[in-house]
């Protein structure tokens, strides 16, 4: 045991103590002497006690002593001047503590008004307050309340009782047992200043008796002191009289103490054992035949423990020049005198030297020359001796001295997210694992978490095998789990993401995670706590999500033991360039797809010849997956260049792999329609994710940090925006984007021909099923595109809507127009993440003002002539336009536009369907165009089109 607790003792009080008060002698000082807010009450010239506080909201309260708590009858004459409320209530205290309202802790009153205007009872027990009695509601619901109130205590039998100037009434009965005594009797008003002088109160009567101790004694605590003193600690005073060694047993070992001393606090009892106690692992004392001060004898009770001689919990090298020994128990220094050392082979002397902790527990044992790296060395200690005179078991142990590299020490498994618990302890955890075949000594190593760095206690941990780091606030929920090392000012573990780093001494990384939550593989509901992610492959050092996976185990996890996932899974993989970015018009940064190995890296890129010379600046230290490349001149804009060759090999020695030249160059800004919205997908199947693709129409190479989502205002000013990345990646000209909130989901989903072309953004907008709008600036706000989408505009045939995206058919026509969207075909799997839309209007030379394209259309979603083109040319600017179907009998089947405003070039698409939205018969049909315009000039054209059966 570590501790004891600290408890209340309870004085038994076996006198009557009672009083009566009617105020009659004008006196509130003396018999019985109240205390408190005196001058805020007086006698009045009834001989009434009234409350005659300043005009202002406020509490005032009296108290007198009191210990009536056993066979007790409480009476009190009451008048409000007012209809009590929650503002404006009294209390009286039958039972209290202490004489101040807001610290009792132990106590019972009645409680006048409140919301539910009635009069109901309560008891304070450590602090908690329980309404034992609920009055019937309304109670005193009157203008003004004038009652008796009476409350009695049989043993444990409550009874309220209020008599309104008829009868007495019973508001209730309840048993309700008491454990506490009582000091003060109390009167408490709560007013405000309309109602600081209308509380009075009178005829005080209080019978009964102080509180009788019938509570057996119970042992509270206990601790085995230095192997030779069993101390125990009693809720309440023993009675010393009876306490003898027979009393207590070791039932075990067969012993009783030698001597049994009650301190002078009569709570604690020290038992004595001559000689000492060796280990004992769950030894029982049993303990009987005790008494409390007023003769309660406690129950039989026993006591499981364990405890372990001075011994020796570690050694380790802490350098090639120094053993460190760590003690379970303190030592003196001078303990060392008799101590017998050895560290062979070799001639090794040493020097003792305390490390400076209190408790005496650790040692360093300087060498006089340094030891052969890589060799091994046994240190024996025997003849070590605490304070008492025990002896430490002779101790032997084989050492290495070795400095591990990075990666020589990896994370192996994390626990960010420990609820709900499987059957593991519910704190957060780190695994590490030594894949070297020494046992690693290490001292001031450091664990970061995101920007929370500690240092770690020194530890060592034994060649392929596990350390787990826990919070030291956790410390004994991981007593059972062996290779456990407790940490100080934990640094928190995220449960969405972490960037965890581990240190060595010297400040060089030894191994670097990249965790984030929702790129786990595995099963999807154990992302929601309680499993942990494992590493599947320590040997593995690509940094690759695909290496960990959610623990298989059905505890959650695999702490200090190796992972239920762990197999061989060999980086195959030829890494890539996952993209490039600029940070200025001088600095390239060059993102691969794994960890590399950067050791040539300014000979291990080839550029085009109009690349100004280069160097590298930077390399990427924590996760080693970039690097900067610095430019001796500026890279002019509208200029695009390119890195044609890559000759720098990942951690597992495979070359990267490019398939094809990668652009760059320097960055335009974007304005109006340069990027376009053109595809979106907000009605997603389960479990997949909603995206928009972006399109770069213009001419010029932009960065996608300009870029960002935005919501506006009803009158259509932004009011957010959300960027998207805070690189400078390049788009450009004709090159496709996807935004997705996860883009691993929506490579599983559909068919993406560009995979570096998706970004997850974190900060995508909700996209509702039914209607939503998509609102895209640049990073001041202002708009670059815009697109209000509706559940309507997908094509009505389809069977299920879920799952298929909006493409927009031009990027040279409005994004506002409902004639330039249509659904995706279904042979590119009803989206085109990444390259061209399926239904992309093909240019063709309108015919004087008015075209069909094609004549012949099935409207089956196959995405070949899935819809009629309807193209206008305008001579005229503000011409109306109408547009009419006609079957081949010449009756109308749709009334596609409607006297619309016509641009220049207007665009307008057919779907095959009626005016109901009803399918039609396959046939011919005739559409009608009439054309109106301000000069007072109408033009009316019709043409022919074929309907081809094949409908969804």
């Amino acid at each position: 045991m570590n501790r004891f607790f600290l408890l209340l003792i309870l004085l038994p009080f076996n006198t009557v103590a009672q009083f009566n008060e009617s105020f009659t002698d004008d006196d509130i000082f003396n018999n019985p002497a109240w205390q408190g807010s005196t001058d805020w009450f007086i006698i009045n010239s009834e001989q009434w006690l009234q409350l005659n506080a300043p005009a202002e909201k406020g509490e005032a309260f009296l108290f007198t002593p009191c210990q009536v708590v056993e066979n007790a009858t409480w009476q009190i004459n009451l008048k409000m001047g007012f209809n009590p409320s929650s503002s404006n209530l009294c209390r009286i205290y039958l039972i209290a503590d202490v004489a101040l309202p807001s610290q009792i802790k132990n106590g019972v009153f009645v409680e006048v008004g409140n919301k539910a205007d009635d009069v109901c009872l309560y008891r304070i027990d450590g602090g908690k307050q329980e309404k034992i009695i609920d009055g019937l509601d309304g109670r005193v619901a009157l203008s003004s309340v004038t009652l008796t109130i009476r409350v009695s205590r049989n043993k444990d039998i409550w009874q309220l009782d209020v008599d309104d100037g008829g009868a007495w009434i019973t508001e209730g009965q309840v048993e309700s047992s008491l454990a506490f005594t009582s000091n003060y009797f109390g009167l408490y008003c709560k007013y405000t200043s309309t109602r600081c002088d209308k509380f009075f109160f009178d005829d005080i009567c209080v019978t009964g008796e102080a509180y009788v101790d019938r509570d057996k004694p119970q042992v509270a605590d206990f601790a085995l002191v230095k192997g030779s003193c069993l101390q125990m600690l009693f809720n309440e005073k023993m009675s010393v009289s009876n306490v003898d060694p027979s009393q207590f047993k070791l039932n075990k070992l067969h012993r009783q103490p030698s001597e049994v001393l009650v301190q002078s606090d009569s709570v604690t009892v020290d038992l004595l054992f001559k000689p000492g106690l060796d280990d004992v692992v769950d030894e029982i004392i049993e303990v009987s035949g005790l008494c409390d001060l007023s003769g309660n004898e406690m129950n039989d009770t026993s006591f499981v423990f364990s405890y372990e001689r001075i011994r020796i919990d570690s050694i380790y090298l802490e350098n090639d020049s120094t053993v460190s020994v760590s003690f379970n128990k303190a030592i003196p220094l001078k303990a060392w005198e008799d101590a017998n050392v050895n560290i062979h082979p070799g001639d090794y002397a040493y020097d003792i030297f305390p490390l400076g902790d209190s408790e005496q527990t650790m040692y360093d044992l300087q060498l006089n020359k340094p030891l052969i790296e890589a060799e091994a060395f046994t240190v024996s200690i025997a003849g070590v001796c605490d304070e008492r005179g025990d002896t430490i078991r002779a101790a032997t142990d084989t050492l290495w001295y070795y400095h591990p590299k990075r990666f020589d020490v990896v994370i192996s498994e994390l626990m960010a997210d420990p609820t709900p618990s499987m059957d593991l302890p519910e704190s957060e955890f780190l695994e590490l694992y030594n894949r070297t075949e020494y046992d690693l000594v290490l001292v001031d190593w450091s664990l970061q978490v995101n920007e929370k760095r500690v240092v770690l206690p020194a530890f060592t941990i034994a060649a392929n095998k596990h350390l787990v780091l826990v919070p030291k606030t956790d410390q004994s929920d991981w007593k059972s789990y062996q290779q456990v090392l407790c940490v100080e000012k934990w640094p928190a573990l995220t449960n969405e993401k972490s960037k965890v780093v581990l240190w060595d001494e010297r400040g060089l990384i030894m191994d670097a995670l990249d965790f984030q939550r929702d790129r786990v593989p595995g099963e999807p509901f154990k992302s929601e706590g309680g499993w942990s992610a494992e590493c599947i492959d320590v040997d593995n050092l690509s940094g690759l999500v695909n290496n960990w996976a959610w623990s298989t185990h059905l505890s959650g996890g695999t702490p200090g033991f190796e992972n239920s996932l762990a197999s061989q899974f060999v980086d195959e993989v030829r890494p890539f360039i996952h993209y490039v970015t600029l940070v200025n018009d001088s600095i390239l940064e060059i993102y691969f797809s794994e960890a590399m190995n950067f050791t040539n890296e300014n000979e291990g890129f080839g550029f085009s010849e109009d690349v100004p010379e280069w160097q590298v600046s930077q390399i990427d230290t924590l996760f080693l997956k970039y690097l900067k490349v610095q430019f001796d001149r500026k890279l002019l804009p509208g200029q695009i260049h390119q890195l044609k060759t890559c000759d720098l090999n990942d951690l597992a020695a495979h070359p990267t792999h490019l398939d094809e030249f990668i652009r760059f160059g320097a960055f335009e800004s974007a304005v109006k329609n340069d990027v376009i919205i053109n595809e979106v997908l907000f009605n997603p199947r389960p479990d997949e994710v909603d995206f928009v693709e972006l399109y770069n129409r213009s001419s010029k190479i932009i960065s996608v940090s300009q870029l960002a989502f935005a919501k506006w205002a009803e009158n259509k000013q932004v009011t957010q925006i959300f960027l998207f990345l805070d690189q400078n990646r390049l788009l450009f000209p004709g090159d496709y984007l996807v935004l997705t909130p996860d883009s691993l989901i929506m490579e599983d989903a559909y068919k993406c021909q560009s995979p570096h072309s998706i970004l997850t953004v974190d900060n995508f907008p909700s996209l509702p099923d039914d209607e939503g709008e998509v609102i895209l600036t640049d990073q001041s706000g202002s708009l670059i595109d815009y697109f209000k989408y509706r559940d309507q505009m997908h094509f009505d045939l389809l069977k299920d809507k879920e799952g298929v995206s909006l493409e927009r058919l031009s990027p040279d026509l409005p994004g506002d127009d409902i004639y330039n969207w249509h659904s995706a075909a279904s042979s590119v799997g009803y989206a085109t993440p990444t390259y061209l839309n399926s239904q992309t209007l093909i240019d063709s030379n309108t015919e004087g003002n008015f075209s069909l394209e094609p004549e012949l259309f099935s409207p089956n979603g196959d995405g070949t002539n899935d819809f009629l083109t309807i193209r206008m040319n305008n001579k005229e600017a503000d011409g109306m336009v109408s547009i009419r179907i006609y079957n081949s009998t010449g009756q109308e089947v749709c009334y596609l536009v409607n006297n619309q405003l016509m641009a220049a070039q207007s665009v307008y698409t057919w779907d095959g369907l009626g005016e109901d939205r009803q399918q039609l018969m396959p046939g011919v049909y005739v559409v009608w165009v009439r054309c109106f315009y301000p000069s007072g000039k109408v033009v009316e054209k019709k043409r022919s089109c074929v309907l081809k059966g094949g409908h969804l």
